[in-house]
């Protein structure tokens, strides 16, 4: 696909489009493969989705949120090695990224993905690193829904 093609794409498939296709263009290609593997994870476009943000990651490796969304694609695809990869990708690739707010869920969902693998320790580490960012958030309530529940 060629950015051309990406932001046809977007214009067709997301009512955010226009939004996206400025972000692509402010961002540089990362963004614009960034936010089309987005619009195609919410579309349910989950393999579409894994190839956008590969691309992005590509270009920009220090590109967290697009290791996340991989990951979330590849959730949604059962491919739980992958999306735990993608996971550790999307919280090492640069040192922000651990701490960042914005990738509480990835702590949560690299939780899950551990669990459903059975590395119960390395899950319920990263729930509970989830629960420190912020235990008020949808995803720090969530993430202490599930350490209870492994209790």
């Amino acid at each position: 696909m060629t950015p051309d093609d990406a932001y046809q794409w977007l214009a067709g498939h997301s009512r955010e489009s226009a939004y996206l296709k400025s972000m692509g263009r402010v961002l540089g290609w990362n963004g614009l493969w960034g936010n089309l593997g987005l619009a195609q994870l919410n579309a349910g476009e989950y393999q579409e989705a894994v190839s956008s943000t590969m691309e992005a990651v590509r270009i920009q490796p220090r590109f967290c949120v697009g290791y996340f969304t991989m990951a979330q694609a590849l959730w949604h695809m059962q491919q739980l090695k992958d999306a735990e990869r993608a996971l550790v990708s999307a919280l090492q690739a640069d040192p922000s990224c651990a701490k960042s707010p914005q990738l509480q869920g990835a702590w949560r969902l690299r939780g899950e993905v551990r669990a459903r693998l059975g590395h119960r320790q390395d899950a319920v580490a990263d729930l509970e690193r989830c629960v420190e960012l912020d235990p008020y958030s949808n995803d720090g309530r969530m993430c202490q829904t599930l350490l209870e529940d492994s209790r």
